[in-house]
């Protein structure tokens, strides 16, 4: 009882049919519908997040009965069938199925705003009543080619979609990210220019503006004293705190600057000792050790072996540059072993760098634990 609870909390007003695309697609058809899936894992943190801040908001109330609603979780087996059917280059992914002859009306990849599925939703059921536009009907071609393994057919059709998508069309940035997926897929030097020729000439025309407002908290200690400051607007954390620093005296050593991996945190052209923090990357392990026990328990036991060796250091009173000796001295080697084995996760093809582990050992946060 508790877990339908939360299912149907995650799904809020629409009614979805979770694991049973059999159903579903009966369901899609006896009701003369397109059928929405949510092809989701465990371990995916933006499938959840979709679930339940995007899929769940009131906003999509109104699409209720416009689609039969479907999830299927990946990585169970009953749900083997369907994913075979449907191959995925990422998690979440959502199609649009036309339930008569099973064919993808649209596919949307990765995570997105409450408007942007409301759009994706509607372009799919205009396209299923056919009043599809060039740029569409050039993405359902693309779909198609997908489907079937076609990267060469599929990456044509993606650009021909992006060229075709008119200034302002709200599906643009998806079919860009469509195009962009597909020529990864060929992994060719032709397609990796492409793709990076497209990528070039999209941050031109972006331009410096952002429309985003931003919190950063900066907490300062100094002499026993803390000194806490806040900000609201459109600049970074890093951006923020060149700013403070710009105010100190330029004969002072450069201050240790503690933070977590992402690049926005650090200010440009100022120097900082940067100490990334390791609680962050911990909590990626922690998160998926349930799916990967072994691989998170060796991660885990060398974390905890450092925070051992620090509480040690605590105990001893040391002084911060008796402590920083102590470190090198007792945890460099065990953070030294911890950066070898994250690196030959990928190098030996231990581990699929989409998965919650891989995922977990590639990003920013993480990749601190081996530095």
């Amino acid at each position: 009882m508790i877990l339908l609870a939360l299912v149907a909390a995650l799904h809020g007003s629409l009614n979805f049919i979770d694991d049973d695309y059999p159903k579903a697609l009966a369901t899609a058809r006896a009701q003369h519908k397109p059928l929405f899936v949510d092809f989701w894992a465990t371990w995916c943190h933006s499938c959840l997040s979709m679930q339940r801040y995007v899929l769940a908001d009131p906003a999509m109330k109104p699409l209720a009965d416009e689609v039969v609603w479907a999830s299927i979780e990946t990585e169970t087996e009953k749900n083997k069938p369907v994913v075979e059917m449907y191959p995925l280059d990422g998690w979440p992914t959502f199609l649009l199925i036309d339930p008569d002859g099973e064919k993808v009306i649209g596919r949307f990849l990765g995570s997105g705003s409450v408007h942007d599925i409301r759009q994706f939703v509607q372009n799919g059921v205009r396209d299923y009543r056919g009043k599809t536009d060039p740029a569409a009907a050039a993405q359902r071609e693309g779909d198609q080619a997908r489907i079937a393994g076609d990267f060469r057919k599929s990456a044509d059709a993606y650009g021909r979609a992006v060229a075709l998508s008119k200034p302002g069309d709200p599906a643009r940035p998806e079919r860009l990210t469509l195009y962009a997926t597909a020529l990864r897929r060929l992994k060719t030097p032709e397609a990796a220019r492409t793709c990076v020729q497209l990528g070039l000439r999209e941050a031109r025309n972006t331009g410096d503006e952002r429309t985003g407002v931003f919190t950063s908290g900066i907490v300062s200690i100094c002499g026993g004293l803390r000194i806490a400051l806040y900000f609201t607007g459109w600049k970074h954390a890093g951006e923020n705190l060149a700013d403070v620093l710009k105010q100190r005296a330029a004969e002072l050593e450069a201050p240790i600057q503690m933070c977590d991996a992402l690049s926005r945190n650090s200010p440009k052209l100022i120097e900082t000792l940067l100490a990334n923090c390791l609680a962050h990357g911990r909590r990626q392990f922690t998160e998926v050790a349930e799916s990967f026990p072994g691989e998170c328990r060796y991660v885990l036991e060398s974390l905890g072996a450092v925070y051992g060796f620090d509480a040690e250091a605590k105990d001893l009173g040391l002084a911060p540059g008796e402590r920083l000796t102590f470190h090198q001295t007792h945890s460099a080697p065990v953070m030294e072993d911890l950066r070898q084995w994250m690196e030959d996760q990928f190098a030996e093809h231990k581990t699929e760098p989409n998965s919650g582990l891989g995922k977990a050992t590639s990003c920013p946060s993480s990749r601190c634990c081996g530095t």
